[in-house]
């Protein structure tokens, strides 16, 4: 049985390091918010992630969300999971890092949002 929107629960998601799939542009050292998505029409779906210099935006909002669900659209659940650094790259494989505290503070204030530090 799948999981409601509403109970889906993203603490899978490793909070040290991941590696994910990598835009061509990406170097090591980058920062940027990790966005997690998932087809909730499709029962074999898998979570996508995106890593991006625009954090996801709240649904009904239009809110930049750091952390937390950003809501559903289209049967696509969209979550934001936070800041993140790109440690290495691997051919298409990046590994990123997350941020907290000092480090999460200034990664947010260089990409634009210090506002969101401290949600």
């Amino acid at each position: 049985m799948r999981a409601r929107p509403d109970e889906t629960n993203y603490d899978h998601i490793p909070q040290r390091g991941r590696w994910i799939d990598a835009d061509p542009a990406l170097t090591v050292g980058a920062v940027g918010f990790l966005v997690g998505a998932i087809d909730l029409a499709n029962p074999l779906a898998e979570t996508t992630y995106r890593f991006s210099v625009h954090p996801a935006l709240d649904i009904e909002t239009r809110r930049p969300t750091l952390k937390g669900s950003a809501g559903i659209a289209d049967d696509v659940s969209t979550v934001a999971l936070g800041v993140w650094r790109v440690k290495r790259l691997a051919g298409e494989r990046a590994y990123i890092r997350h941020l907290v505290g000092a480090d999460e503070a200034e990664a947010l204030g260089g990409l634009g949002y210090p506002e969101l530090g401290g949600k």
